[in-house]
């Protein structure tokens, strides 16, 4: 599950002629990875939350909105339950939200271990798949909680479904983790180019380090 984008390198120097058939992706399966749509019984709601397929790029059936005019008392969230995390380890939180120039920014938070911490904020200008950031998970239940956040201007507040991906042991062993990527999580390990020398190896979450 995802999306990216693939490139070919020709190296700087080369003489001989190079032909281009096709390239394949390989998609790697995490050891933990699941998805809580709106509609699924784990999700709960605190006000009134209709659905709507108004706008496109919804996950499943439908989403759910609610009109941030009819007031803040009590909060209007959604809460999504993840069953028991078998292992500890970092986590990729992602969220679907329809693109309408409407949509209120919401604030997404996850609480486990009996700790509760602000994961990020997705703002309506952002793409329909969103990567809210990365949490350090223990094993046992885990609740993702979206609510209207306390810095949106914006009227309609969108629900729709969170995304929980274990990220360690999910690169291969020439691959590295490249934090700063909400997309592209695993970047294949740089191999120091002619001329150049190897001050640094590729480790589980640095990529090589090069020196002229």
């Amino acid at each position: 599950v995802g999306y990216g984008e693939g490139k070919l390198v020709i190296t700087p120097g080369s003489t001989a002629n190079t032909a281009v058939d096709s390239i394949r992706f390989v998609f790697k399966v995490p050891k933990y990875h699941e998805v809580i749509d709106s509609e699924s019984p784990h999700a709960s709601f605190v006000r009134t939350w209709p659905s709507s397929t108004v706008h496109p790029d919804f996950f499943g059936f439908n989403y759910k909105f609610f009109d941030t005019d009819l007031g803040g008392s009590p909060p209007a969230t959604v809460t999504y339950t993840f069953e028991d995390i078998s292992a500890a380890g970092q986590y990729f939180v992602a969220a679907t939200n329809v693109v309408t120039p409407d949509r209120a920014k919401v604030a997404i938070s996850i609480t486990n271990a009996g700790t509760t911490q602000l994961v990020g904020k997705v703002d309506q200008s952002l793409a329909a798949l969103n990567g809210v950031g990365l949490v350090d998970l223990s094993p046992g239940p885990v609740t993702v909680e979206l609510a209207v956040a306390d810095d949106n201007t914006k009227r309609y507040a969108i629900a729709d479904a969170i995304m929980l991906l274990q990220l360690h042991g999910a690169c291969l062993p020439n691959e590295f983790l490249d934090q700063g990527s909400a997309v592209t999580i695993c970047q294949t390990c740089t191999v120091c180019p002619h001329g150049t020398f190897q001050t640094a190896a590729c480790s589980s979450v640095a990529d090589t380090a090069c020196q002229e």
